[in-house]
């Protein structure tokens, strides 16, 4: 598979594989996030985040009142794709958010968001901070399933030859 995505220097407990699929998602800035409107119909946004190494967990910021925020409440399931078009490898993370208010981690992560939406855009400020809707809300995606493909690598082959996955009961510590 891709060594670009391998730990360099880093004593980690997780299997090879699971290491190598935490380092793709964790070497990305942003990701699709998607999940249903109460009609049953499709809404997907862009979104920074972060991956948490101990459960592979996906916390990432919002507003009040905004369209994801509705949704995500009335159902909680959600899909996000995490794509680097240099590599061509993807990733799919299946799971249920869950909303958190703590304000230390969302000050927290919004620092994060911030710098890092100024170091990848030239000075500008993450697209949620243009908002002028109400006070900022995190959601935590528990994953369900990870699925991974490294398509740069790959000669091709049946769909499931192309993708590596990690299912829910492989993410709990201490497996």
């Amino acid at each position: 598979m891709n060594s670009k995505y391998n730990s360099k220097n880093k004593k980690s407990d997780l299997p090879q594989r699971q290491q190598r699929i935490f380092d793709f998602i964790n070497s990305q800035e942003a990701g699709v996030l998607a999940c249903v409107d109460p009609n049953c119909e499709p809404h997907a946004t862009v979104v920074y985040y972060l991956i948490d190494p101990k459960d592979f967990s996906i916390s990432f910021l919002t507003k009040v009142e905004t369209r994801k925020y509705d949704n995500l409440m009335r159902n909680n399931h959600a899909f996000m794709v995490v794509f680097d078009v240099a590599s061509q490898t993807v990733a799919q993370i299946i799971g249920e958010a869950k909303k958190f208010t703590n304000a230390d981690r969302i000050n927290e992560l919004a620092a994060r968001f911030t710098k890092t939406s100024l170091k990848v855009s030239k000075g500008k400020i993450a697209p949620i901070s243009k908002l002028e809707q109400s006070e900022y809300v995190g959601f935590k995606i528990t994953p369900k399933q990870i699925r991974i493909a490294f398509y740069n690598t790959s000669k091709g082959g049946d769909y499931k030859a192309l993708f590596d996955t990690i299912e829910s009961f492989e993410l709990k510590p201490g497996y």
